[in-house]
């Protein structure tokens, strides 16, 4: 169930993201559990959220780095820290929550454009593919998405077309 206050409730925070990151996190919940319970039942599935919590660990450990350098940082300035120390700080602790989980980080990878900026400007190998060709991190994190949510090749929809242009 998705409750989602309207534009008009005091205290409202409704904007496009939120309604779609919410409605990813309800068609992945179902879809993850039931891979995660029955791999054998889904391999392809399987193997996309493998490379996705792969994605997801390694960019966890760097960004946990990072903000354990820029906390550090904040504490050896101490009062001499800046507004744009401290937004430094919480732009990096901001990244590390969208990476709390397999399911975080596609909500997030699929809605928030600075996760997107992120994974759009690194580069991965292909998996699959000439190993010479490159493509970047948000390419291979949309594939993987779209095989979790079970787009087969021989079987597409406007979303999976969209993802595939995408990708």
């Amino acid at each position: 169930t998705v409750n989602i206050r309207s534009v008009d409730s005091k205290g409202s925070k409704v904007d496009t993201a939120t309604v779609v990151h919410e409605l990813i996190h309800a068609a992945l919940a179902t879809r993850i559990a039931a891979v995660e319970s029955n791999s054998e039942a889904y391999p392809e599935a399987a193997k996309a959220l493998e490379a996705i919590e792969k994605l997801r660990t390694d960019l966890l450990a760097e960004y946990s780095a990072q903000l354990k350098a820029e906390n550090k940082k904040l504490r050896d300035l101490g009062d001499q820290a800046t507004q744009a120390d401290w937004a430094a700080r919480n732009a990096v602790k901001t990244v590390v929550n969208m990476l709390e989980s397999a399911d975080e980080f596609i909500a997030y990878g699929l809605t928030d454009v600075n996760l997107q900026s992120i994974l759009s400007s690194r580069m991965v190998e292909r998996d699959g593919r000439a190993p010479s060709k490159l493509k970047s991190l948000f390419k291979s994190f949309l594939e993987n998405v779209a095989t979790i949510l079970g787009f087969r090749s021989k079987q597409i929809n406007a979303f999976a077309a969209l993802v595939h242009d995408t990708a």
